[in-house]
């Protein structure tokens, strides 16, 4: 191997290895420098070195402690893929598409890419489903908005938008002269359950507002 060739692959590997002790309490950064380094192992036919960051790649995946960003994760899964790791990449996949179904760039592009053929279906189900909620509880009519939530839940589990959704439209029920207790400890038992939420999220805001609110509604039941 040339020595130029030989200069650029140690100056990679030292950045490489730079992110995992800089990052190495994040995850998330950790995940995709673990895909990034197979890739440019593989590119420089270092099989041992793809081996092992193939190997990190699925065990920092369950680690992840905050939803990838949509284009990232198409970016991630391509070159999954391109190390033959399709099962990972579509699990990547299928998360993106589940957090991000009302983003039709997006939806395209991650339709080319998935061998799950119901997934860009249901995702087009939960959005409709979503979007009927969303109307119904502008127009008050909340056993609508929460049945459609429902439905559009049970499609997308993970979906925080949803998920949100759901517990202002329980809580808003409840405030309504309902008073039915249940509807405000499902709507904790659904906020409890919204993971991978960064506090830089746009949306963490608004979790923390209706998490706030639930607990008072609840501590005034005692």
């Amino acid at each position: 191997m040339p020595v130029a060739n030989e200069k650029l692959i140690d100056e990679a590997n030292t950045i490489f290895n730079s992110i995992e002790q800089v990052f190495k309490d994040n995850p998330n950064i950790q995940f995709r420098g673990a895909v990034a380094h197979a890739d440019f192992s593989t590119i420089i036919k270092d099989r041992q070195s793809t081996e092992k960051y193939i190997e990190k790649s699925y065990l920092l995946f369950n680690q992840v402690e905050e939803h990838l960003q949509p284009y990232e994760s198409l970016e991630i899964a391509e070159s999954l893929k391109s190390l033959g790791l399709n099962q990972l990449a579509e699990s990547v996949l299928e998360e993106a598409v589940e957090q991000y179904f009302d983003d039709p760039v997006f939806i395209k592009q991650a339709a080319r890419l998935t061998n799950n053929k119901h997934l860009i279906k249901n995702a087009s189900k939960a959005n409709q489903l979503n979007n009927l909620a969303v109307e119904a509880f502008k127009e008050k009519d909340l056993e609508k908005a929460i049945d459609n939530f429902n439905k559009a839940a049970k499609i997308a589990p993970n979906n925080v938008n949803i998920c949100l959704n759901l517990s202002q439209a329980l809580l808003k029920h409840y405030q309504s002269n309902d008073k039915n207790s249940d509807h405000l400890y499902r709507s904790e038992e659904i906020l409890t359950e919204i993971t991978r939420l960064s506090v830089n999220d746009p949306r963490y805001t608004r979790y923390s507002e209706l998490t706030r609110l639930n607990q008072l509604m609840i501590q005034k039941l005692h």
